[in-house]
């Protein structure tokens, strides 16, 4: 298990449990989009690299909020970065457990990939993501999630559009 201590006060369960119901709310939304839209999306290569992309950050933001019980320390971020290479190399796998004992390293690298998705959605023709968004200065690696689950919002909300 990590060196940390876990978060386990009242305030940030309930941001977990906010965090997860609105990211799985999300998730639903583009399954439905996607479930719906299926002869579409065959016939249409930007759709489908949307879709993908969509997909791709919600995941992401999903398996980040999990691991937000982060520190602001660089020391802690580099000392994870070396368990999880560790993990990496010794063991061949990463699971669960592996992001949750490294997370100062593995919630950053999760938030990072839904942003760099939703930067790429940005150059798209399809105007999922208006890129200024994406610029937004944040207090806290909360905040900054958030941020980004709202981003991932107006862009599923956008693809639901586009796929009308």
């Amino acid at each position: 298990m990590s060196d940390r201590t876990a978060n386990i006060s009242p305030e940030h369960f309930s941001w977990l449990v906010e965090g997860r119901s609105a990211n799985q709310n999300s998730t639903l939304k583009l399954y439905e989009i996607i479930f719906n839209g299926d002869k579409k999306l065959n016939g249409n290569v930007e759709l489908q690299e949307a879709a993908h992309e969509l997909t791709g950050v919600a995941f992401s933001l999903w398996r980040a909020v999990f691991l937000s019980d982060v520190t602001d320390e660089y020391s802690d971020e580099l000392s994870d970065i070396r368990k999880f290479l560790v993990s990496l190399i010794s063991d061949n796998t990463v699971l669960y457990v592996t992001d949750k004992n490294a997370r100062n390293w593995s919630f950053r690298y999760y938030l990072r990939n839904a942003q760099q998705r939703l930067k790429l959605l940005s150059k798209g023709r399809l105007s999922l993501v208006d890129e200024s968004a994406l610029l937004t200065p944040v207090e806290t690696d909360k905040d900054d999630w958030v941020g980004t689950q709202r981003i991932l919002d107006e862009a599923i909300e956008r693809f639901g559009r586009a796929m009308a």
